[in-house]
């Protein structure tokens, strides 16, 4: 199982509501990878604009949003035991904590 911490209150993405046509949004992981896939925009600008709200021109609205993570299923850390407990990264490590359950767990488990 991996040991990654399965929330991070930095963590956030870029959404971009284009203006032409209505309604289409893109989703980016980061702000330079939007900023390389859309060159008319400037990384430093955006950055500039953003850390204090939104952004806004003629061809779109630009906004940070802070990523929350799924919350974690209710089972006991006994099935656990080699791991930290709050550092499991539940969605990454899922096919191994069903096997876990399934193999060591009773029916209220599964």
């Amino acid at each position: 199982m991996k040991n990654l911490a399965n929330t991070n209150p930095s963590r956030r993405i870029v959404l971009v509501h284009w203006k032409n046509p209505p309604g289409r949004v893109e989703v980016f992981s980061n702000l330079k990878i939007f900023c390389q896939s859309c060159p008319q925009f400037n990384y430093h600008t955006l950055d500039n604009h953003l850390s204090k709200g939104s952004y806004e021109n003629d061809a779109a609205r630009i906004e940070r949003k802070p990523i929350f993570a799924r919350p974690r299923p209710d089972l006991p850390k006994r099935f656990f035991w080699e791991s930290d407990y709050d550092q499991i990264d539940w969605q990454a490590s899922y096919r191994t904590i069903i096997q876990r359950i399934l193999e060591r767990g009773r029916e209220k488990e599964w």
